[in-house]
């Protein structure tokens, strides 16, 4: 869909207008960088609308409801993920994508007349395969561990240009894929082999990026050699960290290489690696998310939990809590996809950790300067 291309590129040209005045500029003033622009933004928005940012909900039906607009006008989410129950036709797609854009503008707007705000991320997960939410509606990809045992990695490229330009043809703006892990069953891994999940992972990246769609590599620091499932329950990964960072970080540390703070974001699941932290999820493990993916890899992009509502959270913290752990640890983006309350607990912990300092205003700062990075670097 153009719309969502047409969004950014208006919200930056309108951010670069209204922040530059009316009055005929000197000779000596600039346009803004993006690095500018995205501080200007970050300078006027309150601390409701910045935990707002780091919230990525669900919806329970076919259009926007009461709750959504709660979300979005009062709460400020930053995005809405979408399932098979959110997706019965194309035009119907279409009018509950573009109706929860219209909405964010307006409430921005009256949050700011003067500010034409900040997209919304609108993710669906088309991986291919078993996991294909639109698989009624577009060509679904076939599966990673068929494009895996190929010859031809460009496949894994061609499918994410056309998945990228299918998706935004509905509104949709980012997708969580492709999956990284190693031998993940059923059908969602290229490969038990680190080299070849590079390649294939690599192709498919360059297929998003040609397209300027923004796409999550999932599930750091690898969830391949997990024995259960953690939608579940707790999940532990016994494995050294030497052998953690030779084998399942490789596809991660070499697809992120060369992306950092474009379209390219990474999620982190639920498993517990003792070798690493053996107290946390991966969620929720500063050792994990800020020790191993930003100071080891290096990584300043965006980070997303996997949904908290997962058996390996949910039975184990409170949402807000759990939400405050994961910001600690690193993280940028919540995942909360199915219940309105679940929503509601994870962004008021997050709120009450800011104004109570526990989480400072510079760590906001610092997730929220990544996410409108990442959504400006969006749309073609």
């Amino acid at each position: 869909m153009e719309r969502y291309k047409s969004l950014v590129l208006i919200c930056t040209i309108g951010i670069m207008l209204i922040l530059g005045g009316c009055v005929r500029p000197s000779s000596g003033s600039k346009t803004p960088t993006q690095a500018e622009l995205v501080e200007r933004i970050i300078a006027r928005m309150p601390a409701e609308e910045k935990v707002g940012q780091l919230i990525v909900g669900g919806l329970h039906g076919l259009m926007p409801d009461e709750a959504t607009d709660e979300f979005i006008a009062k709460r400020h989410f930053g995005g809405f993920i979408l399932f098979d129950r959110n997706l019965r036709a194309p035009e119907q797609v279409r009018a509950l994508t573009s109706g929860l854009m219209r909405r964010n503008e307006e409430a921005q707007a009256e949050l700011d007349p003067h500010h034409p705000g900040v997209p919304l991320f609108i993710c669906v997960d088309e991986e291919g395969g078993k996991v294909a939410r639109f698989r009624d509606h577009i060509a679904a990809p076939p599966s990673e561990e068929a494009l895996g045992k190929g010859e031809e990695t460009a496949a894994a490229r061609v499918w994410a240009v056309k998945t990228a330009k299918a998706l935004r043809s509905y509104g949709i703006n980012l997708n969580f894929a492709p999956v990284l892990d190693l031998g993940l069953p059923p059908e969602r891994s290229y490969s038990t082999d680190p080299a070849r999940v590079t390649m294939f992972g690599n192709a498919a990246a360059a297929g998003y990026t040609q397209e300027k769609f923004s796409f999550v590599i999932k599930h750091f620091p690898g969830i391949g050699k997990g024995r259960e499932d953690t939608h579940l329950g707790n999940v532990v990964v016994d494995t050294t960290l030497a052998q953690l960072e030779s084998e399942d970080m490789i596809p991660f540390r070499n697809v992120l290489f060369g992306r950092v703070g474009g379209n390219c974001a990474v999620m982190v699941g639920h498993v517990v690696y003792p070798a690493v932290d053996a107290k946390h999820p991966a969620s929720l493990s500063h050792a994990v998310i800020t020790g191993l993916l930003r100071q080891k890899l290096n990584y300043d992009g965006v980070v997303f939990t996997d949904d908290l509502e997962m058996g390996a959270i949910s039975k184990q913290y409170d949402f807000g809590e759990a939400a405050v752990m994961a910001v600690e640890a690193g993280a940028d983006v919540i995942l909360v996809c199915h219940e309105y309350e679940h929503m509601r607990e994870a962004y008021d912990g997050l709120l009450e950790a800011v104004n109570s300092g526990r989480i400072p205003q510079e760590r906001l700062d610092a997730s929220v300067r990544r996410i409108i990075r990442m959504k400006l670097a969006s749309g073609k």
